[in-house]
């Protein structure tokens, strides 16, 4: 299943297209919408929340790391053009609800995504363009839906409720604010991640009250948490499913 099953696109309403070749930070203006299905190839991506009304499209030089394995990465003009463009077009979903489609193309090896916190609905669907490109995605207050693919993924500091899925990539969460409270109507758990072919590690509080749905096919699970029968956490709560089609599921205790 991907993400972008979940929207059936009827004929265009709005269509808009920009370029901008700058080191500067690119502003996407939102219209008045609840949905916002955003779109990016870039091979190595932070996207993090933030108080504004605003989508915020940089380059960035912060995964030091990682930049330290591709040279070339480490320099965004290296060349000679550093443009960030995009096309936002205003869609219909199957359901009627109209939602704000945003396709970012940029050459910029690295760029940062800030999006405005508290939308009722994000949704991002990531394809990077190396073998072991890198997706951050953190500090997002809201519901919010992710899609990758050919990367690794690092999720942290959300409060959901979620659903994440990355094909042929690695896919690692911790520091969720979970809550009770979640709601999420489009799938059966509050909180829902998957991968297709690659490992899964979670991380959670040690004290959190929940029940997981466990599955895999081919891989193993190993958990350091101490669940109850049933695969109750602390006698149950909140719901968190967890699916691997070929890797391994690891469970851990959070570190603070």
């Amino acid at each position: 299943m991907k993400l972008i099953t979940w929207f059936i696109l009827l004929p265009l309403i709005i269509y808009r297209a920009y370029g901008q070749n700058t080191q500067q930070t690119v502003r996407i203006q939102l219209p008045k919408l609840d949905k916002v299905v955003l779109y990016s190839d870039a091979p190595f991506i932070v996207s993090e929340g933030y108080d504004g009304n605003d989508i915020l499209v940089s380059p960035q030089q912060s995964l030091a790391d990682t930049l330290l394995k591709y040279p070339l990465l480490a320099d965004n003009s290296s060349s000679g053009d550093s443009s960030i463009k995009y096309q936002s077009q205003l869609r219909t979903g199957v359901n009627g609800f109209l939602f704000n489609e945003i396709r970012i193309n940029t050459n910029c090896r690295s760029i940062k995504i800030q999006v405005p916190n508290h939308m009722p609905l994000l949704a991002f669907e990531f394809k990077t363009t190396l073998p072991d490109g890198l997706i951050q995605v953190r500090n997002y207050a809201g519901p919010v839906q992710i899609a990758a693919y050919f990367c690794r993924l690092e999720v942290e500091r959300l409060t959901g409720p979620f659903w994440i899925s990355n094909d042929y990539g690695k896919v690692s969460l911790k520091y969720i604010s979970w809550s009770n409270t979640a709601k999420w109507s489009l799938y059966d758990h509050p909180y829902m991640v998957r991968s297709a072919s690659s490992n899964i590690e979670l991380s959670v509080p040690d004290s959190l009250k929940a029940y997981f749905s466990l599955s895999n096919g081919k891989g193993r699970v190993y958990s350091k948490l101490r669940f109850g029968p049933g695969l109750l956490l602390n006698d149950g709560g909140i719901g968190i499913s967890v699916t691997s089609t070929t890797g391994n599921i690891y469970l851990n205790q959070e570190k603070n």
